[in-house]
């Protein structure tokens, strides 16, 4: 029998099924159980064995338990997918329960006509409940329907009837049908808009609303604007933020302030790198960006009565400027890296403009003006500074690929780079790529080159060899923290590094000479780290010392450790292995 065919047996024709009905009352108290303690998958695992053979009346409970489960998960697919297999003829309340989760489902998968198809049904079907609140939560869903389709005038007559119907508007729709304006370029009909929310996006949207559709004057969208950028306290996500931005820039670029204009257009240019972008929005670009820098810088020279051409006053205005306004000096230090006539001197200025960008940590305005730009067609015609900060940005978003592209043909530190920073780069870059051997010889040789290693690099350096360990590169790893070892004075460094040896030593299978580096670091531990840390160790030994086949001195350890203040359940731990070393000693088994 089919499950369809099943399905009208038994909530059409609600003829019970042989078998006790009790137990299979009791099994699927059992499930129901399950699922209230969080236990959800296990659930569905025992309805699928168990709901076949059920009842009618059970049969429904025990699908609306699934489909609930399944709504919990998020899993509308599956929902849509289930609720399709049905036959027409189902109990009236079940079906009343189904088709609004079904609708709801469909809505979730961006189905909004199919959702509208079955809502619409429900509201005019025969069974359907008197009770209006159902018969509204449809109704919003409809609404919502025609806002995901874009079917805008739909949605206002829907709204229309709602509002008179039951006195409410509900802000998501109004949010819902300002994003459907701005995406279609309705400037008029999104500055019309109720104005009662206040989020971040809201007043975003609708300042951008205001000062295209020229329903505000400049100066007024500027001061509302400004105060809520400054609000810490309003959640903006970078999508607001845009907006926000956007506003401000096109609003001072009405007021002819050309301050706020640049100093916006750097923040919607960054931002633009993490949204995607609609057409409507009319962003700026990277290369305008790059011409609104010389703009500014020229009459910022002009201010100073600076003639073109005088590098040495521009460059003395851009140092000058930097400490209060920072925009300006970048402004002034693009210009003259792009129009200086000496080249020497454009690269000195290429550097200083990138290093402004790298003192304010915007990566994404660099990423911008170098990568997203058409100022620079091919990535070797990037300075070179600028393509090894982009390559570390690269790396923090896993694109090695990416970062290697960058570095190739760079061979040493750029100017104004750390050489012992890019080598670390370099390394952490060919590690990306799995070129180990590469990676390693780096390392090596910044090792010889530096035998008296600065200490605030000796953690990046062990984070960067670790990462060869990881990359199961563990007897590389090895050389270079046994090549580092003989430097280091500070205790809790030795320590860590020791664990580091061993932890290479037990990915190696070498488990005694793992045993030993672990006991090392438990001594090397001290107070200063805690007990914790010594702990850690010992138990590392001792298990260690149990896959070398030394259980006696793994015992030991053990009831060593039991002599220290330890938590329960590493207690209980060390009192379970100890068993299982005492039953492995009595039957000559190893132990893995």
């Amino acid at each position: 029998m089919t499950f369809c065919h099943r399905l009208i047996l038994l909530a059409a024709l609600a003829v019970p099924l042989p078998g006790p009905a009790l137990a299979a009352t009791v099994q699927l108290a059992d499930i129901e159980a399950m699922h209230e303690a969080g236990a959800v998958n296990l659930a569905l695992y025992e309805l699928d064995h168990v709901q076949p053979d059920l009842e009618a009346a059970e049969w429904n409970r025990a699908e609306r338990l699934r489909l609930e489960t399944y709504r919990q998960q998020h899993n509308w697919q599956a929902i849509v997918d289930r609720i399709g297999q049905y036959p027409e003829r189902l109990a009236p309340e079940h079906n009343l329960f189904t088709r609004s989760l079904e609708a709801e489902a469909l809505l979730a998968i961006d189905e909004p006509a199919r959702a509208r198809e079955v809502l619409l049904g429900l509201i005019w079907s025969d069974f359907a409940t008197n009770d209006q609140t159902h018969h509204s939560l449809w109704r919003r869903m409809i609404i919502e329907s025609y806002l995901r389709e874009g079917r805008l005038g739909d949605a206002e007559s829907a709204i229309l009837r709602y509002r008179q119907d039951y006195n409410e508007v509900r802000p998501e729709w109004t949010m819902q049908q300002a994003r459907q304006l701005l995406q279609a370029g309705r400037m008029n009909e999104l500055a019309a808009l109720p104005s009662g929310v206040s989020t971040a996006e809201a007043r975003g949207m609708r300042a951008l609303a205001l000062i295209r559709s020229g329903g505000q004057p400049a100066h007024e969208i500027i001061a509302q604007v400004q105060p809520v950028l400054a609000d810490h306290a309003l959640p903006k996500d970078d999508w607001s933020q845009m907006l926000l931005w956007l506003s401000l820039y096109e609003a001072s670029q009405a007021g002819r302030d050309s301050f706020i204009t640049l100093s916006a257009m750097e923040k919607v240019v960054a931002l633009s790198r993490r949204i995607t972008p609609q057409a409507s929005l009319q962003l700026p670009t990277a290369a305008q960006l790059w011409q609104a820098y010389d703009s500014y810088a020229e009459e910022l020279a002009n201010q100073a009565q600076l003639l073109i051409g005088d590098d040495q006053g521009w460059f003395e205005l851009a140092t000058s400027r930097y400490a209060d306004s920072p925009v300006q000096s970048r402004a002034l230090f693009a210009a003259l890296a792009r129009h200086s006539a000496l080249d020497e001197n454009r690269n000195f200025f290429q550097h200083r403009f990138i290093n402004t960008l790298r003192d304010a940590a915007d990566q994404d305005l660099l990423w911008s003006l170098y990568l997203g730009s058409e100022q620079y067609q091919t990535l070797p015609g990037i300075p070179a500074l600028a393509r090894a900060l982009l390559a570390e940005q690269a790396m923090r978003e896993d694109n090695a690929r990416l970062a290697a592209d960058l570095l190739r043909g760079q061979d040493q530190a750029p100017e104004g780079m750390d050489e012992v920073a890019w080598r670390l780069l370099a390394s952490r870059v060919n590690v990306g790529i799995e070129d180990y051997t590469t990676a390693g010889q780096i390392l090596q040789r910044l090792l010889q080159d530096h035998p008296a290693l600065d200490q605030h690099w000796i953690k990046p350096l062990v984070e960067t060899i670790h990462l060869l360990h990881d990359a199961g590169q563990s007897a590389t790893a090895l050389g270079l923290y046994d090549e580092l070892w003989g430097r280091l004075d500070d205790k809790q460094l030795q320590h860590d590094l020791l664990f580091r040896m061993a932890d290479a030593k037990r990915a190696m299978g070498d488990y005694d000479d793992a045993a030993a580096l672990y006991l090392k670091a438990a001594n090397r531990g001290g107070q200063e780290a805690g007990q914790t840390v010594p702990v850690l160790a010992l138990m590392q030994a001792a298990d260690m010392l149990t896959r070398a086949g030394q259980l006696t001195d793994a015992a030991a350890i053990y009831r060593r450790l039991l002599g220290r203040e330890l938590d329960a359940g590493t207690r209980n731990m060390i009192h379970i292995r100890l068993d299982n070393l005492r039953e492995a000693e009595s039957s000559n088994v190893s132990i893995h």
